[in-house]
């Protein structure tokens, strides 16, 4: 990795864990033992196939993976059952545009019925913010 990116947090992460670099580009020379480079397959419009990398994850030994998310992403991880856990932070912002996005697509479910049900498992105060962790049921 570029000399600059070196000393970002992002790459320096706790012994047993790992980051996972996805996609098909040539990422140059990584030399951190952190750092995991995945050849990810592709569907439709050039998207990854969520299925298939996670398989590979859990073929490589990894059973649990921390998703940071946008609306987009956490969409489709619903959408295809890949999630068991989904933690929400609420902080103390009102956001009065037009252009603010949810946490979810607008494909997703719009009748309870066709939902995943998930409940409570912890909620947590971090001064202003709040974290909901939510379980599959």
């Amino acid at each position: 990795l570029e000399d600059q990116y070196k000393q970002l947090k992002l790459f320096s992460c706790h012994p047993n864990s790992s980051i996972f670099l996805i996609g098909d580009l040539n990422f140059g020379n990584v030399t951190s033992q952190n750092v995991k480079l995945i050849q990810a397959e592709y569907i439709e419009n050039q998207l990854i196939d969520l299925q298939k990398l996670f398989e590979t994850l859990l073929e490589r030994g990894y059973y649990s993976i921390l998703v940071e998310a946008g609306s987009y992403l956490a969409t489709k991880l619903l959408e295809t059952d890949l999630i068991d856990e989904l933690n929400l932070f609420i902080a103390p912002f009102a956001l009065a545009s037009t252009s603010a996005q949810s946490f979810l697509e607008s494909t997703a479910p719009s009748n309870i019925y066709q939902t995943q049900n998930f409940k409570i498992k912890e909620l947590l105060k971090f001064e202003d913010d709040v974290m909901i962790s939510y379980t599959r049921c």
